[in-house]
């Protein structure tokens, strides 16, 4: 077991970072830097969108009557919550 401590440690590290590219996301969503036709604006928000959609999309569509009914997509907020929990319970 102490031999993956270390493998433990990189999971954990890779988790926080993917969270933070879902952050990410959905801030660069919200605010347009040199106007939305922007070309490099353009090509981040598509990078950060394929790197997370895999992963909040399925979340989007299990929360989709909530989402329809409040205007509100909590699917990155869950998304954050389920990495941050994933990560704690790696041993260290």
């Amino acid at each position: 077991m102490d031999a993956l401590i270390p493998i433990f440690g990189i999971v954990r590290t890779a988790l926080h970072l993917y969270s933070f590219l879902v952050l990410a996301s959905v801030l660069l969503s919200w605010f347009t830097f040199g106007g939305a036709d922007h070309p490099s604006v353009h090509r981040a928000q598509e990078l950060l969108h394929t790197a997370t959609e895999p992963f909040l999309g399925p979340l989007r569509q299990a929360f989709m009557p909530i989402t329809m009914r409040i205007g509100l997509d909590f699917s990155p907020m869950l998304g954050i919550f389920i990495l941050n929990r994933i990560a704690q319970f790696l041993p260290y």
